[in-house]
């Protein structure tokens, strides 16, 4: 099947998780190392693995594998019989064991098996001598003299797709999930044979690539979060466990799990290739995206944050963080800040020095009653275009490239009162909401009076 102008093209690559093997070095002994009933196979002259026996029986052999997950597996078979429920091959796509004709845990293809005209590929798993048929291949596709080549898909949580080609085309032979397999040790050739095909198997252009399912889990212990991720295919499959596999996540660039009523964002930290994150909307009171350090746009606004650091952050393009409760918030190391909301908070001290504030070409600072000194790059250019009119600022917000410390501080003696505002900074005299209590010193009380 290979010509020999192709051999020093064509060697074999072998790690735990992949390999690849075309036989073309002439050896199965070696790179991968193939274990089993060796002495019952050959490479022959066409550089492809071949049954050599002589008698009836069942023969195996199998190399160390422990793809399963993102997993892909090739591979060429050639029968020249018809199949019968005497004489048929599986191919072990994942196996615990080296005896394959034993118990063991494992998924495999079976390739004919069949009586009368209907033989087909199917996909199977087995756990200890019990088989199930998880894809159901279409009949008769190698009732006689099969010359395929095969292809199994399966993803990180469990959903397998089987694939034959008879003329040089890959079609599908159905989909499933099934998660009661997720390890591998082996990956394997069985046949079954009467004397008279105990030399008619061929094997070739094995080619296996993915990862282990026993890889890092990331913790989230919020429900509605796993929920989100576990719907759109970033979870380990099991609902509800407080995890999902850290492959699944870790090169996702875009998250949007917003107006989800999530409290908890904990397992964010493992999105490390994270650029857009949008969980507004949620119920969110802290939010720890410093794993996220390439970040370039975040919007958590409409949740109950009391703090937001975003000092590393130095890709940020877009924030929105409005309608929280934050109470200082500090931007000047986001050079690339150009949008910017931060309205509706509790805000004594902000800081937007970033050194672009002129490139700025939306920014909302409206609604902090508390807040009065923003600083910025200048103070000239921001109050001739940040203004109350559009909507940017508050009458009592003023600019300076040097605020002093927040004014807030505890009720003392010799000031006067001017006037009592609610959260929207109007004035008013009724209890049982937050107040804020304003002198003439600068200073400003918040207060809940209860009757």
């Amino acid at each position: 099947m290979k010509k020999g102008v192709l051999i020093l093209l064509c060697l074999p690559i072998f790690c735990f998780g992949q390999f690849t093997d075309n036989f073309s070095d002439g050896d199965f002994a070696n790179n991968p190392s193939w274990m089993g009933d060796i002495g019952r196979f050959e490479v022959d002259t066409n550089f492809s693995l071949h049954l050599n026996d002589s008698v009836a029986s069942v023969s195996s052999l199998v190399t160390q594998s422990q793809a399963i997950s993102n997993a892909t597996w090739e591979f060429s078979i050639r029968l020249d019989f018809s199949p019968s429920t005497s004489n048929y091959a599986k191919v072990y796509i994942a196996s615990d064991m080296i005896d394959l004709s034993g118990p063991l845990n494992g998924v495999y293809v079976k390739i004919g098996g069949q009586s009368g005209s209907i033989d087909d590929i199917s996909l199977y798993t087995q756990t200890g001598i019990n088989s199930n048929e998880i894809i159901d291949g279409i009949d008769g596709l190698v009732t006689n003299d099969p010359d395929i080549r095969v292809k199994v898909t399966r993803d990180a949580i469990g959903n397998w797709e089987l694939f034959l080609d008879t003329n040089g085309v890959l079609f599908t032979q159905g989909t499933a999930f099934d998660n009661s397999i997720t390890s591998s040790d082996y990956f394997g050739v069985y046949c079954k044979y009467t004397v008279t095909r105990s030399d008619k198997f061929w094997f070739d252009d094995f080619s296996v690539s993915g990862g282990a399912i026993g890889q890092p889990k990331t913790y989230v212990p919020d429900d509605a979060f796993e929920n989100y991720l576990e719907t759109n295919g970033m979870g380990d499959g099991v609902a509800l466990n407080d995890s999902i596999f850290t492959s699944a996540i870790d090169t996702v660039s875009q998250l949007l799990p917003a107006w989800n009523s999530i409290a908890d964002l904990t397992g964010i930290e493992d999105f490390t290739s994270l650029t857009y994150l949008n969980c507004a909307g949620n119920l969110l009171t802290t939010l720890d995206v410093s794993n996220n350090t390439s970040l370039i746009a975040l919007y958590c606004y409409d949740n109950q944050l009391t703090n937001l650091d975003v000092s590393i952050h130095t890709q940020l393009t877009d924030l929105f963080c409005d309608n929280n409760q934050l109470s200082s918030l500090d931007v000047s190391n986001n050079s690339l800040l150009i949008d910017f909301q931060c309205g509706d908070n509790l805000l004594s001290s902000l800081d937007i020095r970033n050194g672009n504030n002129q490139n700025f070409y939306a920014i909302s600072m409206n609604n902090n009653p508390v807040l009065t000194c923003i600083n910025v790059d200048n103070d000239i250019w921001s109050s001739n275009n940040w203004t109350v009119a559009m909507g940017a600022i508050d009458s009592q917000h003023y600019f300076s490239t040097n605020c002093l410390p927040s004014a807030i501080q505890e009720h003392t003696t010799n000031k006067e009162l001017l006037k009592i505002t609610d959260l929207l900074g109007r004035e008013t005299k009724q209890t049982n909401q937050p107040l804020f209590y304003i002198y003439d010193d600068g200073t400003v009380e918040k207060r809940i009076v209860i009757e």
